[in-house]
């Protein structure tokens, strides 16, 4: 227990001086509170002070799959690139990007030691995952940048409710992957693994401009119906502020434990220097709020 004296005394012969704050054990500690000789000093919380995006990322989902959905032009793909470069950076992280859209600058893209650009084939985006999971020993951090786009070009040519059924299945599988690749497999390294991933996805309402058969779903819903279950967190990038010279997004709580829907985690800011992220709310901070 830790006590503040309030006047100088002297206790089983060692002296404390009035003012000043000692560690004593709890049966000492609760005798001084009794005969007023001193109070208790509580414990200040401090918060933690995350040196990069990784960090808050691993504590929100413990070494699982992020699954980080919204319109387009939310600055998705900046995020992602942003976070996986700080990982390998700073943190000297080994980190593969998929990147299924072939959006990012060339600038961009050299900036990450390990980079498979996979097209838009559904088939391609399942096999380079799969490949992430049976390679997961090399890297700490997989990133899957967008996992809907190839869904999402492809949709209106699918035929037959059976063949988009069959997207979604395959779209699981890609979600599957990617935990397996964080928390590993029953029977292998399940337990072993602390390795985070991180997805990119669309929007219910995007899809439901190319399709008239999309489940009844709410339209600001990340895109896939019930593979959602799989990630341990999911956030949704929103605009805040969008003026000449900068953009400003936010990220809301979607699916965080112990955080409510539609709280503010974070702010990101995309000008002509550069990227930045400030992280906001905790599950703790948002459930006292």
């Amino acid at each position: 227990m830790r006590v503040r004296v309030k006047k100088t005394v002297r206790v089983r012969g060692q002296e404390y001086v009035g003012g000043q704050e000692y560690e004593v054990d709890e049966g000492l500690g609760k005798w001084m509170l009794e005969h007023d000789i001193a109070e208790e000093v509580k414990a200040v919380k401090v918060p933690p002070v995350y040196e990069t995006a990784y960090d808050r990322l691993v504590e929100l989902t413990q070494f699982h799959l992020a699954e980080i959905y919204g319109g387009y032009g939310t600055g998705k793909s900046r995020l992602v690139h942003h976070i996986a470069v700080e990982a390998q950076n700073v943190l000297g992280k080994n980190v593969l990007f998929i990147d299924t859209e072939g959006g990012l600058l060339d600038e961009h893209v050299k900036q990450l030691k390990n980079y498979w650009y996979v097209g838009d084939s559904v088939e391609a985006l399942e096999d380079a995952v799969a490949k992430a999971k049976e390679r997961r020993d090399e890297y700490d951090l997989l990133v899957a940048d967008s996992v809907g786009h190839p869904v999402y070009v492809n949709y209106v040519e699918l035929e037959g409710m059976a063949e988009k059924l069959r997207a979604y299945q395959r779209l699981a599988m890609v979600f599957r992957d990617m935990v397996r690749f964080a928390r590993g497999e029953l029977g292998k390294d399940l337990g072993q693994r602390r390795a985070l991933a991180i997805a990119t996805n669309h929007t219910v309402s995007e899809f439901s401009r190319v399709a008239k058969d999309l489940p009844p779903e709410e339209p600001l819903n990340p895109f896939g119906g019930q593979i959602h279950r799989v990630p341990k967190v999911i956030l949704r990038a929103e605009p805040a502020e969008i003026t000449p010279d900068r953009s400003v997004f936010k990220l809301l709580s979607f699916k965080l434990r112990g955080m409510p829907k539609n709280v503010e985690v974070a702010r990101y800011t995309i000008d002509y220097q550069g990227i930045w992220v400030e992280w906001l709310s905790t599950p703790t901070e948002a459930t006292t709020q």
